[in-house]
């Protein structure tokens, strides 16, 4: 065959997708690797493979190195050959369950650990994510990544061609393929296995184990360890040549009919946990020897490789364009029902993500600033503990039970690190605060707001005062009243106090003891600093002014200026009235607005059969709502300050369903559920804390919001770096036709929805799934978890666990989140800064007075003087000692902003995503930045400092 025949090629690339944990436990799984890592680094070496793609991920690599050290320079070299092709990806994300500025770190990380060990492929490699997100064009943009191969998913009728040009909300254009017909397997399935084993995968009927043909397996055979699988011990060392055909030579071919490459066709070696092939350079040689077409030849690459020829052969501008985010049904295809699977691993996720982003980060800079370093080493082991934690299959849980543990186990740890350098941080500057100027007995409250925004709150505080050795329990005043640095008393409400004893630590000296009164208290800060602190102070109320008892709201265990509660069963404040109903649920009624919502906060529960990837529901199901109940309801830390009406529902629930009969079984148990409802002076929303105590299996269950809305056509779902706008309606299979799991969809902290005039926006902490309901009350519906039985799939098989009863998520669980109605857009009601308040709360320190050198009242380190921008982070650089701000603008029109840092900014630079400086941006009288924000762009600026 001469070079001027060829007019068709078939790419094979090898590859693996290697889950750090999945079917098994992670060094269960390690054992595996190193098997598979030992044999494909031999193959590499030998040279029977140009070259493996590893998955898109560095993490692998790493985590061979690390049981086979003596391999480093091996490894080395081949990456730098690229024939080991690695990166650009730390570990693998799920995209959704995660912020938008964990997939950015991911790419930081794992583009500088794959230059590490030699290099790395800038490809953007996404064919494991649980649908893609929006802004993903956006964020491969910023590392200078332009081709991209895609899974789950886009659909045909919007990509009609493998390849389209998908575009994300700021323009970012992204040259992507979502793979042939098998996608990122197509070879592997149709001619590799078949031919290594003589039978077809897609066969239930071939594809099975014979103990009598297929190898040596293993089984524990023991109680702890029946449940799981089987192993081969003999890899297969002869294969089937004869089933390679023509007829299977061109049906391989025709799997990426759809490309617009009509000579170039890729072909993916590989699926979940394969190794290379020591047989499959037999298997090329059989398929060019069989193949009749003189036009077409097979040959074996890399994706680097075929990347080069898709750069070279595709003009992106005569594409297809696809905008948006990446996930068309039906459900199965984008795994969307593992959102509410694992809720707890989520909540944990999300908990660990604004420790560090959010609350660390900054408050280290705040120290930096100050002239106390803080240890940026714990910051790195945090976000690499965060980053371990989300893993596609981990952070949703589909995993057996330790590793779900082991999940959370990581996520505990990088929250722990986060906050020993947030404490850290704020130890470092209230050191440093100027307090030389009170007694010496003053007990101070230094609070802090680590986001870029001033910003006001209701701030709960357990507050320890020098017992007093001569009380008079019958006597003495009950009491504590809180000033502001200028000796003005601030409204706050004192709930009681009890004897403590404290150990006072110090590195150089064993603990002394502290006897005090721990009061509790609330009260309210006024308006706090961006990125700063104020300073209050605390005393007996026997010790206070008795002028300065008129001067505001105030209540102790004697008297009170006033309170919220207006009622047993109702509350109000400045905006908003609340009543609760006999159910349990509550009215609200928006003073800004007229509207009355009724029947807030109801619960639903429905009977579940599927598995973590695809719920199912009962045949016969029962769905039970809490309408119908009779609530124990009771007020409770009620003043002028803030009051709470709390409400307990009993719903007698199957306990658990009976699959075999497709329905929910007879045996009845109440599910506890218990709701408090807080309203604080001055806020425009109520706050929701929900307990409860799971002791039922398979069922779905959802808090319920009927908004009444029935003008709103679309909810606006906080995501990654964008509001999300999705319709009401769900996708379906055509405009007359809904799925129905499609319904339910992703966000990130709030969901808003609006009919232009009013307005409800429903924020919480940790919780990534909602439903928007095609219905005249368009009730909004957020799911508290799915629980399911612990089954783990494969193509062909799957693995039953069970004695594992993790995914049934029994157990106590707190969920908090927050209502607000308003006029307008979410944009109107500033919904996205109330998502990042209430994810973020103010942190109240107590000290005593001392001599600093920082202001007295309060101090601002850093802020932005825009609030519809969005804050994702503020770090330190990754190759140097500069200030990385990140924020974006999730709408449609230009932002303008100034950065303002008041103790100095040397030198500023607009930065891309992977922190390579594009342009000088001038300072201004050496402390301010100002710059722009496009439309739905995210911004990243560089200072010196």
């Amino acid at each position: 065959m001469t070079k001027k025949q060829i007019k068709k090629t078939a790419h094979i690339v090898s590859h693996t997708h290697w889950d750090r944990e999945w079917r098994y436990p992670i060094w269960q799984t390690r054992a595996m690797l190193l098997e598979f890592m030992d044999e494909l680094v031999e193959l590499l070496e030998k040279g029977d493979y140009p070259g493996f793609l590893l998955d898109g991920q560095v993490i692998p690599a790493i985590d061979y190195l690390d049981m086979r050290p003596e391999k480093t320079e091996t490894l080395k070299s081949l990456v730098k050959a690229g024939k080991l092709e690695i990166g650009p990806w730390y570990i693998l994300p799920d995209e959704f369950p995660l912020d938008g500025e964990s997939l950015v770190r991911n790419l930081l990380v794992g583009t500088r650990k794959a230059k590490q060990l030699g290099g790395g492929i800038r490809i953007g490699y996404t064919p494991f994510g649980w649908g893609q997100t929006a802004q993903l064009p956006q964020i491969y943009a910023g590392f200078g990544i332009d081709v991209a191969l895609i899974g789950k998913k886009v659909s045909k009728d919007r990509a009609p061609n493998s390849e389209f040009a998908w575009i994300a909300p700021d323009g970012s254009r992204l040259l992507s393929s979502r793979f042939g017909d098998i996608g990122r397997q197509n070879f592997y399935f149709m001619i590799h296995l078949h031919s290594l084993f003589g039978r077809s995968n897609f066969s239930n009927e071939e594809w099975k184990y014979d103990i009598t043909t297929d190898g040596v397996a293993y089984h524990r055979a023991d109680r702890d360890f029946m449940e799981q699988d089987h192993f081969r011990l003999d890899a297969p060392v002869d294969w089937h040549p004869e089933i390679i055909t023509q007829q299977l030579i061109d049906d391989t071919w025709k799997t990426t009919d759809q490309s617009v490459l009509e000579s170039d066709r890729l072909m993916m070696n590989g699926c979940d946990y394969t190794a290379a092939q020591p047989l499959f350079p037999e298997m090329l040689e059989r398929i060019r020897k069989v193949d009749t077409d003189p036009q077409r030849q097979w040959i074996h690459t890399t994706m680097a490789e075929f990347v080069k020829l898709i750069r070279e052969k595709i003009d992106i501008s005569k594409l297809k364009e696809v905008h948006g985010e990446l996930r068309d049904g039906p459900i199965q295809d984008v795994t969307g029902n593992a959102l509410a699977t694992r809720a707890n691993i989520k909540q944990k996720n999300k908990k660990a993500e604004q420790m560090l982003f959010r609350l660390a980060e900054p408050l280290s800079f705040m120290s930096f600033v100050a002239g106390r370093p803080c240890h940026e080493c714990m910051l790195e082991r945090s976000l690499d503990y965060l980053l371990k934690s989300q893993p596609h299959d981990s952070i949703n849980g589909v995993t057996q039970d330790k590793t779900a543990e082991d999940t959370l186990y990581r996520l505990d740890q990088s929250i722990e690190l986060s906050n020993t350098v947030a404490e850290q941080a704020m130890g470092n500057i209230v050191k440093d605060i100027d307090l030389s100027g009170y007694d010496k007995d003053s007990v101070m409250l230094v609070v802090f707001n680590s986001l870029p925004d001033s910003r006001r709150d209701v701030v709960e505080a357990w507050v320890n005062l020098p017992a007093k050795p001569d009380k008079d329990v019958f006597c003495d005043m009950e009491g504590v009243i809180v000033y502001d640095a200028d000796n003005n008393p601030v409204p706050m409400q004192w709930n009681g106090w009890e004897d403590e004893k404290y150990c006072v630590a110090e590195l150089h000296t064993r603990a002394f003891p502290y006897y005090c009164d721990r009061h509790r208290i609330y009260f309210d800060t006024g308006e706090i600093p961006a990125g700063g602190y104020k300073v209050f102070r605390v005393c007996h109320r026997d010790q206070a002014d008795a002028a300065d008892l008129g001067k505001s709201d105030w209540s102790d265990s004697q008297c009170q200026t006033g309170t919220l509660l207006t009622g047993p069963d109702s509350m109000e404040n400045e905006y908003l009235r609340i009543e609760m109903n006999p159910n349990g649920t509550f009215d609200m009624t928006c003073k800004q607005t007229g509207e009355v919502y009724k029947k807030l906060n109801y619960f639903e529960d429905r009977g579940e059969q599927g598995n973590y990837w695809v719920n199912e529901r009962p045949m016969h199901d029962q769905v039970h709502t809490s309408l119908g109940s009779n609530a124990r309801i009771w007020s409770q830390d009620s003043g002028p300050v803030q009051a709470t009406l709390v409400s307990e529902v009993a719903m007698s629930l199957p306990a658990k369903g009976i699959p075999q009969q497709k329905r929910r079984g007879d045996e009845l148990k109440d599910l506890l559920i218990r709701s408090y409802i807080t309203l604080k002076k001055g806020q425009k929303h109520v706050d929701v804390t929900v307990e409860l105590d799971n002791c039922h299996q398979d069922h779905y269950l959802r808090a319920m919001f009927p908004t009444g809305l029935t003008g709103a056509e679309y909810a606006d779902a906080g995501g990654h770096f964008i509001v999300d706008r999705r319709p009401v309606k769900p996708l379906g299979p055509s405009q007359s036709v809904s799925w129905r799991d499609m319904a339910t969809q992703p966000h990130n902290r709030f969901v808003d929805i609006s009919d232009g005039k009013s307005g409800f926006a429903l924020i919480n902490q940790g919780l990534s799934e909602y439903e928007l309901t095609n219905t005249k009350d368009r009730v909004l519906a957020l799911s508290l978890f799915r629980s399911v039985k612990n089954w783990i799939c494969t193509e062909r098989a799957g693995s039953d666990f069970p004695s594992q009863k993790g995914g049934q998520l029994p157990g106590s669980h707190k969920y908090k989140y927050a209502i607000m109605p308003h006029k307008g857009t979410w944009r109107d009601a500033g919904v996205l800064k109330l998502s990042e308040t209430f994810n973020n709360p103010v942190i109240p320190i107590q000290t005593n007075a001392s001599a600093g050198s920082l202001d007295s009242k309060e101090k601002s380190f850093f802020s932005i003087n825009n609030p519809n921008l969005g804050f994702s982070a503020f770090k330190r650089a990754e190759d140097s000692n500069s200030y990385i701000l990140r924020v974006y603008n999730p709408a449609d029109a230009l932002e303008q902003a100034v950065l303002n840092v008041p103790d100095g900014i040397s030198g500023a630079w607009l930065v891309n995503l992977d922190e390579q400086r594009l342009e000088e941006i001038p300072v201004k009288e050496g402390k301010m930045v100002a710059f722009n924000a496009p439309a739905y762009k995210i911004v990243s600026i560089e200072i010196a400092v």
